[in-house]
């Protein structure tokens, strides 16, 4: 079974229906998130085409993407974020007949993104 829908089509999909279940501010973080570090990368391609080391790509690369609100902080956080947001699409996808591909649950983030120092406050 190979899916005829982009990965950005299927995203899209997957924000409409959270739209109901997200506040709005949320919602558009998470649109914002997709447009910035995903859509760019993989948005145009068939769900079933996109590989494990695009999605690694992607997570490694957040680092090198600047925008305004994050350009003097930790990118390990955003990294993180974006790829539990790509496993949400996928789950999506999966759950809806469009892929039968679960690509990013063969990925360990901890392999990948290094975990952020913790600071003790004593």
């Amino acid at each position: 079974m190979e899916s005829k829908k982009k990965f950005e089509t299927i995203a899209r999909e997957f924000f409409d229906l959270k739209s109901k279940e997200w506040a709005k501010t949320y919602y558009s973080k998470q649109i914002r998130k997709a447009e910035i570090y995903i859509f760019p990368f993989i948005g145009f391609k068939n769900i079933d085409r996109i590989t494990k080391s695009d999605i690694v790509d992607i997570v490694k690369n957040v680092k090198f993407i600047q925008t305004p609100s994050t350009k003097n902080t930790d990118k390990n956080e955003t990294s993180r974020r974006v790829f539990n947001l790509i496993k949400q699409i996928y789950q999506f996808a999966l759950h809806n007949d469009y892929t039968e591909a679960d690509t990013p649950n063969r990925i360990d983030i901890h392999k990948i993104v290094p975990k952020s120092k913790i600071v003790s406050r004593l």
